[in-house]
């Protein structure tokens, strides 16, 4: 992630990001879109320093601007997709919290946003390894059971 998410979510919005002059939030925007794009083709080392990049994703999940919450959201499943077990750990940990609040809607709408986009990821992942696993353990009992129907 560039300046632009860091200085927007460490140090806050400009005042004159509703501008038509303003390119700040488009650039977070964009940001976003470039990590999704790349995730999937990085090696598995950076993909594990990228997960230091969670907090700011959670601050733009909460962020006032629906864009920027729906591209975060998607950045996040992203996220989950090029490794499941943390990212799905950090949103049971911090994303599903947000759900709950009730003084903040746009708190809700993000976290409800970002489950939206992840869940299908994750369930084709599981999928996945679970069709892998699963496999090779029912053909024994699958043929015992069609070799007893024969002797019998």
């Amino acid at each position: 992630m560039s300046a632009f998410t860091l200085k927007g979510f460490t140090d806050g919005f400009p005042e004159d990001i509703k501008s038509d002059s303003s390119t700040f939030g488009q650039s977070i925007i964009d940001e976003f879109s470039i990590l999704r794009t790349l995730l999937p083709r990085l090696h598995p080392i950076v993909v594990e320093q990228l997960q230091e990049m969670y907090p700011y994703i959670v601050n733009a999940i909460e962020c006032r601007f629906s864009v920027i919450r729906f591209a975060a959201a998607r950045c996040f499943a992203s996220m989950c997709k090029a490794n499941l077990s943390s990212g799905m750990k950090y949103m049971v940990e911090n994303i599903l919290p947000m759900v709950a609040d009730q003084h903040e809607l746009r708190r809700r709408q993000g976290a409800i946003e970002c489950i939206y986009r992840t869940l299908p990821v994750s369930y084709r992942l599981m999928d996945q390894t679970l069709l892998q696993r699963s496999i090779p353990k029912s053909f024994p009992t699958l043929f015992s059971s069609l070799f007893r129907s024969w002797v019998e």
